[in-house]
């Protein structure tokens, strides 16, 4: 890993992969962007509340309390039988555009029986005009007019349907995942709804129209207007080049017809239209000039017919979530600073609600860039947000405990820093912690510098996690560099025998050698000490543990497997592609090599390589 195209490569992949982790979440507001819903699990300043799902709103810029419940676990009567808490974690609420039905999803905790796979843990409660109440099961989302209700199962055992709330009637639908979901609307004023899994359904009344093919492009995360006359979403078309990045397209439903309305060199992402389907306000890394590069997510809007593109925030942390209210005239955003803000959409004008807040995600090592809990001496990383002010990276080697004002404990002992942006810190698992039994609880700490801290919510610096098993995880390469159309898994970050990219357009051939990267192999001999790179000159240290490789018609020789040279916590794991390849392949273009370590007693030791081949 010695030139700089692989070196861009990897910083690439451990910035791009990392999902954003915000305070203020969830955000909803009504038809003319009077008042703003959201969900944080913040306890509110100088209080002793426990750190769970509450909804506040903002009503004429002033902060209120919503819904909270108090979180009630009984006793077992009988040790190991089935205990349920009540529904107490509140989350996604949503309002109508008259702010007369209002909706919002509590889930609660199941205990000791195998029998709680069993049971559903979410249910909804949907407050109507008339002061009445409706709990479903699954989570809820309303119509704009407040007349229908979508309703999302989440599971085998919980149907989704669409509710008529003025008859109680409920239509079936197809299973709905909330994973897939859209953050804007998704059902219209007459129930119709929409539902993007690769090509865009419209259900109505249980019948299904599929209005778009997933062999001409993906399509994800779409909404619809409150008339269900147009459809907004981001598509990706399925070939290379035109691949490597998202779009944003909008569909007529009375023609069944498409067009692209904004695209570029970048991702867009969380549309919302509003509800006379006029304007489009979304996300996107874009910066549509003339120089082509890309950056945090910011914020714009576009009217449907391709005029009036306005980009509406220049926040150097970038966006992390938005609303658009139905009028079209009032967005209501997050920042990667934890700073909740109101834009009038006409003026541009800019209005900061709440100020940045502190956050870390109490997951910690179990949600690393790569999928998995890392081993010691591996890079992972923890997301957040108002963690810094500004991006702070490593200028040398060792890496440093601290970047700033910003530390990272674990077990009180300081994890070495690679870079810490306002949402993500990339640090390198202290090789101390080699010592802990894999599953054992791990104190997780920042420290950072909240100067004229003026949130009206505590930060949160202190979570626990689990310590790490060895698991190796496979770092992906960055969309940019290219993806096979239709394929469910990302390619390998991987270089050939001449340390060049592996892409669709540099593809390997049989016979060649491979050198592809992951974490989370575990101990190498000889040792390198904490937060120093491999030796690039020096001897190179291999994995302790052997692995074994192949693809589902032959063995693949496995040349080294260690630390990769010249970088800290990403292991180097070479390969030598078979020269005889089959003539046929379930997925043209791709070569899928599976490893797993030879000491079966370990936990998630397997991991798979996806590489493009010549055909």
């Amino acid at each position: 890993m010695r030139n700089h195209p692989l070196r861009r490569a990897v910083v690439s992949a451990l910035l791009g992969v990392v999902a954003a982790s915000g305070q203020y979440f969830d955000l909803s507001t009504n038809g003319d962007g009077s008042v703003v819903y959201f969900t944080t699990q913040h306890a509110r300043s100088q209080s002793n509340e426990p750190l769970q799902g509450r909804i506040y709103r903002f009503v004429d810029g002033r902060l209120e309390l919503f819904a909270a419940r108090e979180k009630d676990m009984p006793a077992p009567a009988v040790p190991g039988t089935l205990t349920l808490s009540n529904y107490y974690d509140l989350r996604f609420p949503s309002v109508s555009s008259d702010g007369g039905t209002i909706a919002f999803m509590g889930s609660r905790l199941c205990s000791g029986s195998a029998a709680c796979a069993g049971v559903p843990l979410q249910a909804s409660t949907i407050r109507l005009p008339d002061g009445g109440e409706i709990e479903v099961l699954g989570r809820v989302t309303v119509s704009p007019n407040g007349r229908y209700a979508l309703r999302e199962g989440g599971s085998p055992f919980v149907s989704s349907g669409v509710l008529n709330l003025e008859t109680g009637v409920e239509t079936e639908t197809p299973a709905i995942d909330s994973a897939g979901f859209a953050r804007g609307t998704r059902i219209a004023d007459d129930g119709t709804l929409v539902k993007a899994d690769g090509r865009i359904v419209l259900y109505n009344s249980g019948a299904a129209r599929a209005l778009t093919k997933s062999t001409e492009e993906e399509v994800s995360q779409a909404v619809i207007d409150a008339e269900a006359r147009t459809i907004a979403y981001v598509s990706r078309w399925p070939t290379y080049p035109e691949t490597a990045f998202t779009r944003l397209r909008i569909l007529d439903i009375a023609t069944s017809e498409s067009r692209t309305l904004v695209e570029g060199l970048g991702e867009f992402a969380e549309p919302h239209i509003s509800a006379d389907g006029a304007r489009v306000l979304f996300r996107s890394t874009c910066r549509f000039d003339d120089s082509g590069s890309v950056g945090p997510p910011q914020l714009f809007v576009v009217e449907t017919d391709g005029s009036g593109l306005v980009q509406l925030t220049t926040a150097a942390e970038g966006v992390q979530s938005a609303v658009l209210s139905g009028d079209g005239l009032i967005a209501y955003a997050v920042t990667g600073l934890g700073r909740l803000i109101r834009i009038d959409v006409e003026s541009e004008v800019e209005t900061e609600l709440i100020p940045r807040t502190v956050t870390a995600s109490s997951a910690g090592l179990g949600s690393t860039a790569f999928a998995g809990p890392s081993a010691p001496g591996s890079l992972a990383s923890l997301t957040g947000a108002g963690l810094v002010e500004e991006p702070l990276p490593a200028s040398g080697f060792p890496l440093p405990e601290r970047l700033g004002s910003f530390r990272l404990l674990l077990n009180g002992q300081p994890a070495p820093l690679l870079s810490v942006t306002p949402y993500e810190v990339i640090y390198q698992v202290p090789s101390e912690l080699e010592g802990n039994p894999p599953g054992s609880a791990i104190e997780l700490r920042i420290e950072t510098s909240a100067q004229d801290y003026r949130s009206p919510f505590q930060p949160i610096l202190v979570g626990a996690t689990l310590a790490p098993a060895l698991r190796p995880s496979v770092i992906p390469i960055s969309g940019e560099y290219g993806s096979v159309g239709g394929y469910g898994f990302p390619l390998s970050l991987a270089a050939d025998d001449e340390y060049r990219l592996v892409t669709v357009a540099n593809p390997l051939s049989p016979g060649d050698i491979v050198h592809a990267y992951a974490t989370g192999l575990g101990a190498v001999e000889p040792s390198v000490p904490t937060g120093e790179p491999a030796p690039i000159d020096g001897p190179v240290s291999r994995a302790i543990l052997s692995f074994q490789c192949g693809t589902s018609w032959t063995g693949v020789p496995v040349l080294f497997a260690g630390l990769a040279p010249g970088f800290v916590g990403i292991y180097q794991v070479s390969l030598q592609i078979p020269a005889g390849l089959p003539r046929e392949s379930s997925v043209p273009g791709v070569i899928q090599v599976s490893c797993r370590h030879l000491d079966e007693r370990l936990y998630g030791g397997s991991f798979e390589f996806h590489f493009p081949i010549e055909d």
